[in-house]
C-alpha cells in the first residue's frame, strides 16, 4: 500500500508529455499530496470526474486541457507561495508543448481538430457572479421587478466601462446572473471602474425604489469551457460562484451595504496589490472559503 495522497507516476519517455506529468507531481508535492477524495471534494460543478484526475497524474496519456486546468487550480490554491494565476500560463505552454509532439508523432500527421486545439488554446476570462440579497418580500412581482433591475443596473455598468453589453452572454439564475467576459478585458477595469458603475447603478435604482436592491458579486479569473446547451462552466466558474455565494459576504452586506464584492486571491494579488487606479488594497477583507482558499472582499455604500 502506498502512502497516503501518492500517485503513481507513469512510465514514460524523455520528452514533453514527461515534462508535463513531472510538473503536475511536483505540483501536487507542493501542495502537501492531497488525496483523490480532497481534490474531487473541491469540484462542484461535476464535469470533471475523480478518475479524470487520477488519470492526468498517473495515465501515460495527454489529459484534456479542461482536467489539467482544474487540477492546477485545485493544487495551486492550496500549495504555499503560489497561486493559480501565478502557475496556469507555465501549464498551458507545457500542456501546448506535449499536444504539438504527440500530434507530429503521428504517421498521418496532426489532425484539423488537433491543430486547432493547440493554436486555439484557453484564454484566461474574468468571471462574474451577481446575486440579489435578502430580498425584503417574497412578492412575486417585486422580485421580478428587482430582477429586472439587477440585468439593468450590470448592462448600464458594463457600457458605460466601454465592455459591449450586447456581446456578453447574461446567464440567469433566478435570483441574479453570471456572466464571463472576453479575454481583452483587463480584470483592473472590472475591479475598479466596472464595481464603481454597478454601485452608482444600484444606487440610482434604490433613490427611488419602495424595497432598497442590495447586490453580492463574486469575481475571478481563470480558463472557462462553453458549453451550447447550458453556457459557460469549469473550475473559474465554480469558483466565482462560492465567492458570490459566501457566508462571510452575506454577513458583512446584512451589517449595511448596497453591494458587497469578492475576489479570490488570484486577482489580489495579480490585481489589487499591483498599484491599478480605482483598486485599493485597504478596502478589503480577508478571508478564507472552503475548497477556494484564501478570499478578499469589500463593502460599497454603507451607511
Amino acid at each position: 500500500m502506498g502512502r497516503p495522497g501518492q500517485l503513481k507516476r507513469p512510465e514514460l519517455d524523455r520528452g514533453p508529455l514527461k515534462d508535463l506529468n513531472d510538473a503536475l507531481h511536483a505540483l501536487h508535492l507542493r501542495a502537501g499530496r492531497p488525496s483523490l477524495k480532497v481534490m474531487a471534494d473541491a469540484i462542484t460543478n461535476g464535469r470533471i470526474s475523480r478518475s479524470s484526475l487520477h488519470s492526468a497524474l498517473t495515465a501515460p496519456t495527454l489529459p484534456r486541457w479542461d482536467v489539467v486546468d482544474t487540477l492546477v487550480e485545485i493544487l495551486a490554491t492550496r500549495a504555499r507561495n503560489t497561486s493559480p494565476e501565478q502557475e496556469l500560463d507555465g501549464f498551458l505552454e507545457l500542456w501546448k508543448r506535449a499536444a504539438t509532439d504527440l500530434d507530429l508523432r503521428s504517421t498521418s500527421g496532426p489532425s484539423p481538430a488537433a491543430l486547432s486545439r493547440v493554436v486555439e488554446a484557453p484564454a484566461r476570462r474574468v468571471v462574474i457572479f451577481v446575486s440579489l440579497h435578502q430580498p425584503e418580500t417574497g412578492d412575486d412581482a417585486v422580485l421580478a421587478w428587482q430582477r429586472r433591475g439587477l440585468f439593468e443596473s450590470v448592462k448600464s455598468a458594463l457600457a458605460k466601462v466601454s465592455i459591449d453589453p450586447g456581446a456578453t452572454e447574461l446567464v440567469d439564475r433566478g435570483d441574479g446572473l453570471f456572466f464571463v467576459l472576453d479575454p481583452t478585458v483587463p480584470p483592473h477595469r472590472v475591479l475598479g471602474l466596472w464595481v464603481a458603475e454597478l454601485h452608482e447603478a444600484v444606487r440610482g435604482a434604490n433613490q427611488l425604489a419602495k424595497y432598497r436592491q442590495r447586490l453580492r458579486v463574486g469575481i475571478h479569473q481563470g480558463v472557462t469551457v462553453r458549453d451550447d446547451r447550458h453556457g459557460p462552466t469549469g473550475y473559474a466558474v465554480t469558483v466565482a460562484a462560492r465567492l458570490c455565494d459566501a457566508t462571510f459576504g452575506r454577513n458583512l452586506l446584512s451589517a449595511g451595504g448596497d453591494l458587497v464584492v469578492g475576489i479570490s486571491e488570484d486577482l489580489w494579488k495579480g490585481v489589487v496589490l499591483q498599484g491599478h487606479p480605482h483598486v485599493r488594497p485597504e478596502d478589503y477583507t480577508q478571508t478564507e472559503i472552503e475548497h477556494s482558499g484564501s478570499a478578499w472582499f469589500r463593502v460599497l455604500g454603507q451607511r
